[in-house]
């Protein structure tokens, strides 16, 4: 077949792929900062856009998650561990030790001890059941001998380059301004950016919803739901240095960076292929629309601080649910919304207001 282009030609070389991990957090109230920090981790690792996150809920994680669990096959399920910091800023007065006499130490005392072991990570006892409840579902990589073998690993510890790859070792990456999920951004807003462009800087762990202007949100809806005329915000651009005259619509994300020199491939025909798009403000809501975007593409999460939950929403939410809607059309593919978290009349009401005619 000759279609009139040139011929080119190009070096391949082969390389292990990166690792698939799981990692697994507390889907409990502060599940949105254990988010951002674990993919703040990943987004530091070769590879790591592609890890997924999953929550649990007192050692439980939701049959949804462990199904989505199965098929994406991870190598690693990974318990992401809280530091003595992160204990005692989300329960104040966690943190007791006892003196030689055996007595709760108290005041300067207790403060002393604290300061020296801030930094020091904890094993959570619900963490590890969760942990070991998604790995009995998956193939991890194991060790030991023919008589006994356990998993590799358990915990994703901060500064483990053995196992994983720094984004930093990676040759002729991208060092320039990158888009991502502010430090000082957290709640459900600072956790979608996240997932969806990755983390650069250390989160803040005490910040809750940011303030953004009407313009903003309107821009970020629109980019968060993959729609290709978006254009996101200066405010999720990430300077490693002084800049000036960046261009959001072509700066790569954080996620991209971790993405260095390889190449996506998918196998299998695109026909009938289906869309999920995820209403909803729970962990479980988060993990479910990741782990489908990793697993099977056009995996998309629509908290209600986008404004799913006003009478009328953003005029971008409906343009980019309907393009997305037939782009999958064109091959026979549909969109599917659902929740974990809302009940089946109000996610028919989302539904009936983001199709409306009365979008604005």
């Amino acid at each position: 077949m000759n279609s009139g282009a040139s011929l080119s030609y190009a070096s391949v070389g082969m390389t292990p792929r990166p690792p698939r991990v799981v990692i697994v957090i507390d889907g409990g109230p502060w599940w949105t900062y254990l988010a951002r920090r674990a993919l703040y981790r990943a987004s530091s690792i070769w590879g790591g856009a592609g890890f997924a996150i999953v929550p649990h809920h007192a050692g439980k994680v939701h049959p949804a998650l462990l199904r989505a669990c199965e098929i994406y096959d991870p190598d690693y399920v990974l318990a992401y561990r809280l530091t003595v910091a992160d204990l005692e800023h989300f329960s104040p007065g966690w943190f007791q030790i006892r003196g030689e006499d055996g007595k709760l130490l108290e005041g300067e005392e207790r403060q002393q001890m604290l300061d020296q072991a801030l930094e020091q990570p904890i094993a959570v006892a619900d963490d590890l059941t969760a942990r070991d409840e998604i790995a009995a579902v998956c193939s991890q990589y194991q060790s030991g001998d023919p008589t006994e073998w356990h998993d590799f690993l358990e915990f994703l510890e901060e500064d483990d380059t053995s196992n994983f790859t720094p984004i930093t070792d990676i040759p002729d990456l991208w060092t320039g301004s990158v888009l991502a999920c502010p430090a000082e951004w957290g709640g459900l807003l600072g956790t979608a950016v996240a997932s969806h462009a990755g983390v650069s800087a250390p989160p803040t762990r005490d910040r809750d919803e940011p303030e953004v202007s009407d313009n903003d949100r309107t821009e970020l809806s629109s980019w968060l739901l993959g729609a290709d005329w978006a254009t996101p915000p200066h405010s999720v651009v990430w300077h490693p240095a002084a800049a000036t005259g960046v261009d959001t619509r072509t700066t790569p994300t954080a996620h991209d960076r971790s993405l260095a020199h390889l190449v996506p491939l998918t196998s299998g025909p695109q026909h009938r292929r289906t869309g999920l798009l995820v209403i909803g403000d729970s962990a479980d809501d988060f993990a479910l629309a990741r782990l489908w975007r990793l697993n099977f593409g056009d995996g998309y999460w629509l908290p209600s601080v986008l404004g799913t939950d006003q009478p009328t929403m953003l005029w971008t939410i409906g343009s980019a649910v309907d393009r997305l809607q037939r782009r999958l059309a064109r091959r026979s593919g549909h969109l599917a919304i659902t929740s974990s978290s809302l009940p089946a009349q109000d996610l028919e009401d989302v539904r009936n207001r983001m199709t409306s005619e009365g979008a604005t």
